[in-house]
């Protein structure tokens, strides 16, 4: 007879969703967001009854890793601080003074050095 399998939770499954969408292994965000991979791997399998789940300074970090990334991850930045305990009305006024503060870029002057961001 086959042991039932326990599903994981919808938690472990965004969280595991989020890293997939980075496109980084376990390790890698680990690394990142300065915690242990088998800790990554504890949140990716988590079932109901051994639910593991990130503190909040560390929901922060990894909100913070993907609010870097731009726009596209907005929603799921989004879902990290609201499981952090952030209020969507704190988060919407951040969000917003970012976009506020973002300034469209001017074209370099001939022979003007140019530093590009560091993109990793």
């Amino acid at each position: 007879m086959l042991a039932k399998r326990k599903s994981r939770t919808p938690r472990a499954k965004r969280l595991t969703d989020i890293r997939n969408k980075l496109a980084l292994t376990q390790e890698v965000l680990a690394g990142k967001i300065d915690v242990k991979p088998g800790t990554v791997a504890a949140w990716e399998s988590a079932t109901k009854g051994t639910d593991y789940y990130p503190s909040t300074d560390i929901l922060a970090r990894f909100a913070a890793l993907i609010a870097k990334r731009g726009k596209r991850f907005e929603e799921d930045c989004i879902w990290l601080l609201k499981e952090a305990g952030t209020f969507t009305a704190d988060i919407l006024r951040v969000l917003d003074n970012q976009r506020n503060r973002r300034v469209p870029a001017r074209p370099p002057k001939p022979g003007e050095i140019v530093s590009l961001p560091f993109m990793d």
